[in-house]
């Protein structure tokens, strides 16, 4: 059943097919098949999540632009179908698309040179964002619109599904409770976000979305999906979420804020209000990933190697750790920015 289903997707890419099906990491979001196709490595992307076509036209034309640009790490390059298009269509009518495989690992960042050369990486894909201009508009809205990005789930929706758990979330009583303050304190400083610089910007770099090279420096930069315009400090503050993301002492924890922020300001300085609010924008990735999980979970979206119950716990879980971190370490983190 799989050989029919991939191959009728390759179908519109080759005439003559020969493959094999490598061992790979998939997402959380899309099934990614690691595939060898005539001697040449390739990615292939099938969209779980939506089944908008312009969405993934705007994914491609922001890499499209990106491909004309002198970068110092590789990006990924769509392959044209021939219907002269980069989206294919599965055989069950899902989205796809065809990439050469870029060489590299996902790092396990635990030293101060890889949250240095992540650091450079972002700030460089910053930079070079800001001056991206296309006439296409994105189909997602700012982090900080989160009534707006999740038009089916509305905060007082999370806020109830804080309180009155359904019995897969029993168990997380506590945790949801913890949660709630913050989808509420969030809501106030939304006017503020409003006001700051707004650019295109990446929308999820974390570890599975970058690779390494053999010097463990960071050689590339991937799925663009939720590539959206935004505050031009977003990037920076859901990888500061992730940097924090962990079980280490809070000395590791700035240490990797320290070595993340050296890489960064050699492309981009913070202004002095993009400081201030970068801790809510921290919690704020969190909360983000949480509400859309949760969506998932409504909706009774799996990938094909995890649950959608297992994934929201698991964010739920983090996103508590996270921003009570936060909260106890605000001052700290602001001086570290500077």
């Amino acid at each position: 059943m799989e050989e029919q289903y991939i191959e009728y997707i390759l179908k519109q890419y080759f005439n003559d097919i020969n493959y094999s099906v490598k061992d790979g990491n998939s997402g959380m979001n899309n099934t990614t098949k690691f595939l060898v196709i005539n001697e040449e490595e390739y990615v292939l992307r099938i969209y779980e999540s939506h089944n908008d076509k312009k969405k993934v036209g705007f994914e491609h034309k922001i890499l499209e632009e990106l491909n004309r640009r002198n970068l110092s790490f590789v990006i990924p390059n769509p392959k044209v179908n021939f219907k002269g298009d980069t989206v294919a269509l599965s055989i069950d009518g899902k989205l796809a698309s065809l990439s050469k495989a870029i060489k590299g690992n996902n790092p396990y960042l635990k030293d101060k040179k890889q949250f240095y050369s992540l650091g450079k990486a972002v700030g460089e894909i910053t930079r070079e964002l800001s001056q991206v201009k296309i006439e296409i508009q994105s189909s997602y809205q700012p982090c900080y619109e989160l009534e707006k990005s999740y038009p089916t789930c509305p905060l007082k929706d999370v806020i109830d599904f804080c309180d009155n758990p359904p019995e897969d979330f029993k168990n997380e009583r506590g945790i949801l409770g913890g949660l709630k303050k913050y989808f509420i304190e969030f809501k106030d400083i939304i006017p503020i976000l409003r006001e700051l610089p707004h650019q295109f910007i990446h929308g999820d770099i974390n570890s599975s979305n970058v690779l390494e090279d053999e010097k463990r420096n960071i050689c590339a930069i991937l799925d663009f999906e939720f590539t959206a315009r935004d505050l031009r400090c977003m990037d920076l503050a859901i990888c500061l979420s992730e940097a924090i993301a962990n079980d280490e002492d809070d000395k590791v924890k700035f240490d990797n804020i320290t070595n993340f922020m050296t890489g960064y300001k050699k492309f981009i300085s913070l202004t002095d209000d993009e400081i201030k609010v970068m801790p809510y924008l921290i919690m704020l990735r969190r909360l983000d990933v949480i509400i859309h999980f949760l969506v998932r979970y409504n909706e009774g979206i799996n990938n094909s190697y995890i649950t959608a119950d297992k994934v929201l716990r698991e964010q739920l879980i983090k996103g508590r750790r996270l921003c009570r971190w936060v909260e106890e370490n605000t001052n700290r983190i602001r001086e570290i920015l500077k």
